[in-house]
């Protein structure tokens, strides 16, 4: 009847359409499954190449160190200090350092270089030059101060700087047990720049530049080194939960050389987006899976795509890797796990199959929420 009011329970019935369609919109569109968006500058810088090219590389450089002369000997270089006894010719008696040019000046032999040469090579040197001005010299060179052959060692260490190396036989091992060793945030990914290939850069600018807080995340980034003049050094990574134990072990043996930066990354965070109980970034755990960082995000949803998991990964070049794992492989151990490393980003997609029913649960519930507030008029 024209002009007639419109009963109350007409009035509150008329509103359940559009209640079953904002649900069912809500539940397929991914209401539930809030995304997060990637922070600027998330991740680490990679080493260029592939795992078999950095162990490649990693063998090349180990036989080509370990067939070096010397027996292990101490080289001289600049800024060491060197004591000399000479038998019977007082005036060579005398503590002298190497100048930056790596010679060092004494009475009477006057300009004498040392650096890149043994004790023994130059005490040798020494006995034979003083040979020409008295009958059966002795001298003997004893090092007081190394500081010369140094290695940065930094990141995920208890005391990040410079280590001093007193012999030829010192290894990666060595180097970063002289540093303490690593902390407990240490996320298992070691990077070393050989000092071969590159200009000899300041040793103390180094650690400066590789401090924590100058990395994405106030983690060292390998980036930070851009000044550095790193162009030409190519780093070698080892990932310990990603290798064979004896690729571990033969990395650790590789012996270290003045220049040398090693690297102890730390653990970040990770970010997990999509179809997860509690999308948003966590801490990364040394060792941590993907079973493992979708448990810590609650699960997968019921829509979640099993089957389809990405993985997105900052790569050298600032492009991002992308990664497609099947997580029904993982769980049915059809496929081993993947690690998770700083700064992914892991999303979990929806499945068309999953989504309708879904719709239909989430439109149920959206209906037992708001009917229950409806007031039914006779």
């Amino acid at each position: 009847m024209k002009g007639a009011s419109v009963k109350p329970t007409e009035r509150t019935l008329s509103w359940w359409p559009v209640l079953l369609l904002a649900a069912l919109v809500c539940g397929i569109s991914g209401c539930a499954a809030r995304r997060v968006s990637v922070p600027a500058g998330a991740g680490i810088v990679n080493p260029p190449g592939t795992r078999a090219e950095n162990i490649e590389r990693l063998t090349r450089l180990h036989e080509r160190r370990a067939a070096e002369g010397n027996d292990g000997e101490y080289v001289l270089g600049p800024g060491d200090v060197i004591t000399l006894r000479a038998f019977d010719f007082e005036e060579l008696n005398r503590q002298v350092r190497v100048d930056g040019n790596g010679t060092i000046a004494l009475p009477l032999l006057e300009t004498v270089p040392v650096g890149g040469r043994t004790v023994s090579a130059v005490q040798g040197d020494l006995t034979q030059r003083l040979g020409q001005y008295m009958y059966d010299p002795h001298v003997s060179v004893f090092v007081e101060e190394y500081r010369s052959q140094q290695v940065a060692v930094v990141g995920a260490v208890q005391r990040p700087g410079l280590v001093t190396l007193t012999g030829q036989h010192s290894s990666v091992l060595d180097a970063i047990s002289a540093a303490g060793g690593m902390t407990s945030t240490a996320a298992g990914r070691i990077y070393l720049i050989p000092g071969e290939g590159r200009a000899r850069a300041d040793m103390n600018s180094v650690v400066d530049a590789l401090q924590p807080g100058q990395g994405p995340a106030g983690h060292a980034d390998l980036t930070a080194m851009a000044g550095q003049d790193f162009s030409d050094a190519m780093p070698l990574m080892l990932d310990s939960k990603e290798v064979p134990q004896g690729v571990e072990t033969f990395f650790y043996s590789l012996p270290v050389r003045a220049g040398d930066v090693i690297m102890v990354q730390s653990s970040g965070d990770f970010i997990i987006e999509g179809w997860v109980a509690k999308p948003g970034t966590y801490p990364l755990r040394s060792g941590l899976t993907l079973r493992g960082a979708l448990a810590t995000a609650g699960g997968l949803a019921f829509p979640a795509k099993t089957s389809r998991v990405r993985i997105y990964r900052l790569a050298p070049g600032g492009e991002t890797h992308r990664q497609e794992v099947n997580y029904s492989d993982i769980v049915a151990q059809r496929a081993p796990d993947v690690f998770v490393h700083e700064g992914d980003v892991i999303e979990v997609a929806s499945s068309s199959v999953k989504l309708v029913p879904y719709g239909v649960y989430k439109m149920v519930t959206e209906l037992v929420r708001f009917g229950a507030g409806i007031r039914m008029v006779p």
